[in-house]
């Protein structure tokens, strides 16, 4: 009955617009296979490793594949208290303008302004 109506394959029964012509018992067996099918392919793709770029010519895979962290130092206290954050860079606090070649505050006066980093640290770690 499938096979006269073009559904040869699971993909062509995903697809197939008359389900409901489909003896029940065919029907659930059907998408029980569909469902399995859908489910190992969704956990292929998870478990698979994206693949791993070409290493341009000229760089070394240490810096190209480097991590940014930086160094926070809070001067509330006498001490000189210093705390490494892992990530991105800190947001710049300033727009610079190209035309006035100057610095323009971002937001406004009240904006709250984080301590500058004293260091950025280029990290990496054998892989």
């Amino acid at each position: 009955m499938l096979a006269k109506k073009g559904v040869f394959s699971l993909n062509q029964w995903k697809e197939f617009g008359q389900k409901n012509t489909v003896p029940l018992r065919t029907k659930g067996r059907l998408d029980a296979a569909l469902r399995q099918a859908e489910d190992a392919e969704k956990e292929r793709w998870e478990n698979e490793k994206p693949p791993r770029q070409p290493l341009p010519e000229g760089f070394y895979e240490s810096v190209f594949n480097a991590a940014w962290s930086h160094v926070m130092g809070f001067p509330e206290d006498e001490e000189n208290n210093m705390v490494v954050r892992e990530g991105q860079r800190p947001q710049e606090l300033w727009d610079y303008t190209q035309t006035v070649r100057t610095f323009l505050p971002v937001g406004g006066d009240e904006q709250f302004r984080p301590p500058r980093p004293r260091l950025m640290i280029l990290s990496s770690e054998k892989q």
